[in-house]
């Protein structure tokens, strides 16, 4: 027996030669009563198939990524690639000032943080909305004046809902006598 083999084998059964990391071939010779015969067999070792992770961003442009492992993270919108199958990453998409994290769409749903086992191509993206907030006023005492700002009109409409960020001007006006 050669290519790694060698000695007297069982005539039946299997052996196992280890990792193989290169094509290798094996020849196989019997001899008994009856002469001796050969046969070989080459076994082809491919290159490992990998694969490609695609990190995107919506509602937001250059997005910090944080990869678990850390050569998963990025700045969106990145691309790694020779990820070999099986690979667990974990990737946790940062908070924004004036946006709000909405969740990761594409081969990975939910909240942060997004867990996925690469098994394929895959593309995630990490979505943004504009953060809102409430602006609410008052008038104190009832009756003694108004208030006014885009889409407010108190008494009577004394809130609104604005984009982070929005220049909101308020202007008071007291009722004669105040």
């Amino acid at each position: 027996a050669s290519g790694g083999w060698s000695g007297s084998r069982s005539t039946s059964g299997s052996e196992s030669t280890g990792n193989l990391t290169s094509s290798k071939t094996y020849t196989l010779t019997c001899t008994g009563a009856g002469g001796s015969a050969s046969d070989s067999a080459t076994v082809t070792v491919g290159a490992e198939v990998t694969y490609t992770l695609s990190v995107n961003s919506s509602g937001a442009s250059s997005v910090k990524i944080s990869g678990n492992p850390s050569t998963y993270s990025g700045t969106t919108n990145y691309t790694q690639s020779g990820i070999s199958s099986g690979t667990g990453i974990t990737l946790t998409a940062s908070t924004l000032t004036g946006k709000t994290f909405t969740g990761w769409s594409g081969d990975c749903s939910g909240t942060n943080p997004c867990s996925l086992t690469v098994t394929g191509d895959q593309a995630v993206t990490a979505n943004y909305a504009v953060s809102t907030y409430t602006l609410s006023v008052g008038v104190n005492p009832s009756g003694g004046g108004t208030v006014r700002a885009p889409r407010i009109n108190c008494p009577g409409d004394c809130s609104e809902t604005y984009n982070s960020g929005t220049n909101v001007t308020l202007i008071a006006t007291p009722a004669t006598n105040y």
